[in-house]
């Protein structure tokens, strides 16, 4: 489970003043990893050939299977519709941990990314989309030879925004106050008032191991729930386990 305190899901992004865009996301993975590379190389100079009469749940448009290639990253194969396939690794691109099959997607088990049966990212740990395996798909074999065309780069995404009501804050009110929204949507932000008409806007994800960082009131700034790293109001590391700065995100 993460470490976060229930009172920050208690706030929602709202349109209006402040607009904050390009967040890093984190959520706390228990289980323990080792990040894989994939390798093209791997499926062989002529292809990998995956008879789709071995995997039933090729058989309808949807079916997603896990196929086992050489390189230790296997191959998510989804078929979108009686004559096309895609391919991707199943390799999560925040830090390679091997996702797995959800529903009509993939989840990360570590860090909870989720990405769309396109391989497009939709949630979750902020990652980039799934990389695309080529493939050719042969129907009188009834085959897909994975590694033997272009690869199709996956479809691009536009930025997201946050958008905050700063005057529905409460704890925005003062100099000083410090409110952080976002966390239900995968674009985390930490809003910080530093003077009467000015705000900074921060990750609220700790650089050392991607915990939600707490307002430390006491402090003036943050404490990671996780390992004790401590921040300024403005980001900056000040003690506890050895990491960097908090990221500052662009904002208006």
């Amino acid at each position: 489970m993460c470490n976060a305190s229930p009172s920050r899901r208690e706030f929602v992004a709202r349109a209006a003043f402040l607009m904050l865009g390009g967040a890093f996301a984190a959520a706390c993975g228990e289980r323990p990893w080792t990040p894989l590379e994939p390798s093209i190389a791997g499926l062989g100079a002529q292809g990998f050939i995956v008879m789709l009469a071995d995997h039933p749940a090729l058989a309808h448009d949807g079916g997603i299977v896990a196929i086992t290639v050489p390189g230790g990253v296997p191959v998510a194969v989804v078929r979108r519709s009686a004559t096309e396939f895609d391919a991707f690794w199943m390799s999560c691109p925040h830090l390679g941990t091997i996702i797995e099959p959800r529903g009509d997607g993939f989840e990360c088990p570590n860090h909870l990314a989720r990405f769309a049966a396109d391989g497009s990212w939709i949630g979750g740990q902020l990652a980039g989309h799934l990389a695309t395996v080529p493939l050719v798909y042969d129907a009188s074999a009834g085959t897909v030879t994975l590694g033997t065309a272009p690869v199709t780069p996956p479809p691009k995404r536009a930025p997201m925004l946050l958008q905050v009501i700063v005057a529905n804050q409460p704890l925005l009110a003062e100099v000083g106050g410090i409110a952080i929204f976002g966390l239900g949507n995968g674009y985390p932000a930490a809003v910080v008032r530093t003077g009467l008409a000015s705000y900074l806007a921060l990750s609220p994800v700790c650089p050392h191991q991607a915990y939600y960082v707490d307002p430390d009131p006491s402090a003036g700034g943050f404490r990671c729930p996780g390992h004790g790293a401590t921040f300024t109001e403005r980001g900056k590391w000040t003690g506890g386990t050895a990491t960097t700065n908090l990221a500052e995100l662009p904002s208006t």
